[in-house]
């Protein structure tokens, strides 16, 4: 089955959300939970906060794309990745619509749908190495971390399924909170 993604446009008829240019090809992909129950709260929570991600999957698969790959998306904040610090500045962000609680999981349709568009994303842009997390690029050496999201995830099983590569720091035990 091909997976369709459709433009955030379509869900709210606003455009895209608020992007930037890039200053370099994305090399890494953020793994993030909304940390709400619907599309669209998370949708009115970042335009009210001029924050987005490239990429949201809801609970039952369906994608929809926030920016264009090429654009610049605030979704990592501050931050520390492969690359340096300024996750942001080249990273995709691709979020599941999740309450990210511990306890509603990341949906087989989330998860199959993820699977196949970083499959697609990393036939198309040969800089693309890395997969992370919003946790593991804000957790600090003291064991203190700014996010947890998402929760429950194998990270290295679909960087493996993928073709890219699992990322953390060398301090973190884990990619996120269980």
């Amino acid at each position: 089955m091909s997976l369709q993604i459709d433009p955030i446009h379509e869900f709210d008829g606003r455009g895209w959300f608020k992007h930037q240019p890039r200053p370099v090809r994305p090399s890494t992909v953020v793994l993030h939970a909304t940390a709400g129950a619907t599309l669209a709260g998370a949708v009115e929570t970042l335009r009210e906060r001029g924050l987005g991600y490239h990429y949201l999957i809801e609970p039952d698969g369906r994608v929809w794309k926030g920016a264009p790959i090429a654009r610049q998306i605030g979704h990592a904040g501050e931050s520390l990745g492969p690359d340096g610090p300024n996750v942001n500045r080249y990273s995709i962000g691709l979020s599941w619509v999740n309450l990210n609680d511990g306890v509603q999981p990341i949906t087989g349709a989330q998860l199959d749908a993820a699977q196949q568009l970083l499959v697609i994303l990393r036939q198309g842009l040969p800089s693309l190495k890395w997969l992370t997390t919003h946790y593991a690029i804000t957790v600090r050496q003291d064991g203190g971390y700014r996010k947890s999201d998402p929760r429950g995830i194998d990270v290295p099983k679909l960087a493996l399924a993928s073709g890219l590569a699992a990322w953390k720091p060398d301090w973190a035990k884990r990619f996120a909170l269980s």
